[in-house]
């Protein structure tokens, strides 16, 4: 479950990621508008996809799969076995 009673502590991690270095990603502390919209100005750019429960290397797994895919088509068209 990705929301629980514990999400809402700002010490509690929200997503569990591979890379030790990976800083975690909590709540905010507070409760007013203008705290939220500092911590969403602060968050990174860039999301990890630990934060959507994939692994690190998706990128890189999804690549090999279009790459095979790719290669499989390619095969079929010259009719290679």
């Amino acid at each position: 479950m990705f929301f629980t009673p514990k999400s809402f502590d700002s010490t509690y991690p929200l997503y569990r990621s591979e890379d030790p270095n990976d800083t975690p990603f909590t709540m905010p502390d507070g409760i007013k508008y203008a705290q939220f919209l500092t911590w969403v100005e602060k968050l990174p750019s860039n999301e990890s996809p630990a934060w959507s429960g994939l692994p690190n290397k998706v990128e890189k797994i999804l690549k090999s799969e279009q790459t095979n895919r790719a290669l499989n088509e390619l095969y079929r068209l010259q009719d290679v076995n």
